[in-house]
């Protein structure tokens, strides 16, 4: 039902009114608008309307059920679901910063300092984390889909966007994926192979590995964005992702597939943490760490200060590929609590 308030146009749905000039955003298949609910609190509303083709409606009204079930800080709440003849209409929470792009351009000066970027990484990381425990592969992790918030004065970041998602069953849990989906900059190179695709939760750590090396290296006034590090990289690549670069120099059958991003000005804490990004972006899949391990290697990170740092290698099928920073016997941690560490970088 459309209305005029004081020559705004709005549409009510249900208990929400619909602010259809004040645009907030565009998400996948459709525009983001400012809403409230019946109490007047400021909510966000997606209208779903621009599929592809039919059948896609379907899996997001399937993905928006799903996530209106679950509950976690760093994802976004959904609060109502309304299906239309020609739209879905999903409200959700308010986030006042916008996405990640607005939030770095506006607000600068909260995410100045490596630490203040390494909190929002876990919080992003602990809520993808949490996707993929409940068998939720995202499929779009970028800027545009990490919405920004202030609860009680602490800044907080939430995964949005489902769209694209895929939602494993019980008897799924394994399987692989070959839908061509993502957005190109944040696409992992087995999403830019020729022919018949076959992939899993893994392409979502590459996406946030890009995500989080344009965080790293967001410069004030200056737009988030895919970079290449080093200039002999920028120059061969030109207008090419990352990944599309990997995927190149690994059908030539050169050696360097890796991406290198270490400096020599680095602080140990940054050197460490663009390491932990080099191995969320390497070539192969299964060599990528796992969220939760994402989340416990950026904690690790962010107190070096105070924790001296032990490097474990793994390089079996049985554990990751991956160089973790945290010390036990330094913290007398009891061997108990350190298997409990140890089994989140068992491959799920």
């Amino acid at each position: 039902m459309a209305a005029a308030t004081g020559h705004i146009p709005t549409q009510v749905i249900g208990e929400y009114t619909v602010y259809l000039m004040q645009r907030l955003g565009r998400g996948t298949f459709g525009i983001v608008y400012k809403a409230t609910d019946r109490y007047g609190n400021p909510v966000a509303v997606k209208c779903i309307d621009e599929y592809p083709h039919p059948s896609m409606a379907l899996d997001e009204y399937a993905n928006l059920s799903r996530v209106h079930t679950i509950n976690h800080q760093n994802v976004i709440r959904i609060l109502d679901i309304h299906r239309e003849l020609d739209c879905i209409w999903a409200f959700m929470e308010f986030c006042q910063h916008g996405d990640l792009h607005k939030f770095f351009g506006n607000n600068y000066n909260l995410v100045a300092t490596t630490e203040d970027r390494i909190r929002l990484m876990i919080q992003i990381s602990s809520g993808l984390a949490f996707l993929h425990d409940e068998r939720i592969i995202h499929r779009d992790i970028k800027p545009a889909n990490i919405l920004v918030t202030r609860v009680n004065g602490e800044t907080v970041a939430k995964l949005t966007d489902f769209g694209l998602a895929r939602i494993l069953e019980e008897n799924e849990i394994t399987s692989r994926m070959s839908t061509d989906v993502g957005t190109y900059c944040y696409k992992a190179p087995e999403l830019l192979c020729e022919g018949p695709k076959t992939y899993y939760k893994e392409v979502d750590i590459f996406a946030l590995g890009i995500t989080f090396l344009s965080m790293l290296q967001a410069e004030q006034d200056q737009p988030l964005r895919p970079v290449i590090e080093n200039d002999r990289d920028r120059e061969e690549a030109g207008a090419l992702s990352i990944g599309m670069l990997m995927f190149i120099r690994k059908r030539r059958n050169l050696d360097d597939v890796q991406v290198v991003v270490e400096g020599a000005e680095d602080s140990e804490r940054v050197k460490q943490l663009k390491r932990l990004i080099v191995q969320m972006i390497c070539y192969d899949g299964d060599g990528r760490p796992i969220a939760d391990t994402i989340v416990m290697s950026l904690q690790a990170i962010l107190m070096q200060d105070q924790v001296p740092q032990v490097w474990f290698h793994y390089h079996t099928k049985t554990y990751l590929h991956y160089v973790f920073p945290l010390t036990f016997q330094e913290q007398g941690v009891k061997n108990k609590e350190k298997g409990k560490i140890l089994s989140l970088l068992r491959c799920k």
